[in-house]
């Protein structure tokens, strides 16, 4: 028996993730996404109607602009200048819980950016969403923790330093702000 005979032929090329389409056809993707039509295994075949492919199309590019809206409002945040929450306003309440909830903040902010960056992480999570949305949920999470992060933070009060001369000051906020943008750039995925 002829096994070239017996296999269907391709007649249109697939596109594919970083492995070849027989390697992938092998092993059945763990995808629960089945009702989308995407196979959501690394490196598997990409197939979705172009349906499907403009609303993944959208929701990145809508986490993108989330992205791009966190970072406007951390420059605003970070330099008391335009958002209703500040950084550094005056003390509120008691140090010892505003500290222990400021910790806490930056610790889910940590373990949510170091953990969902990890390429095991990453293999686990898009056995629950399509391979192509992974990084824009990457960004929407972070997003939503930053956004926590800033109604949530409590003022410790006091100074840390302050620059008094307005030529000075000028430098650093252009400085600050030349460091955020570029890093808005760069971590959004622009550049």
């Amino acid at each position: 028996m002829n096994s070239s005979a017996d296999s269907p032929r391709r007649t249109q090329p697939v596109r594919t993730c970083l492995v070849d389409v027989a390697a992938a056809d092998s092993v059945a993707p763990p995808s629960r996404w089945h009702l989308m039509g995407i196979q959501a295994m690394p490196g598997a075949p990409i197939d979705a109607s172009t349906g499907r492919r403009v609303g993944l199309l959208a929701y990145g590019l809508l986490c993108y602009a989330l992205c791009l809206a966190t970072f406007v409002y951390a420059f605003g945040y970070m330099g008391n200048f335009l958002t209703p929450t500040r950084l550094d306003a005056p003390a509120a309440g008691a140090t010892g819980p505003a500290l222990l909830i400021d910790l806490a903040l930056l610790l889910a902010f940590a373990v949510q950016h170091s953990v969902m960056a990890r390429p095991w992480f990453k293999a686990w999570f898009t056995r629950f969403i399509p391979p192509p949305a992974e990084r824009s949920t990457y960004v929407l999470l972070s997003c939503l923790v930053m956004g926590a992060l800033f109604v949530a933070w409590r003022p410790l009060g006091g100074v840390v330093w302050d620059v008094q001369s307005p030529l000075a000051r000028g430098v650093v906020q252009a400085v600050g702000a030349i460091t955020l943008s570029r890093l808005s750039v760069g971590r959004c995925g622009y550049a």
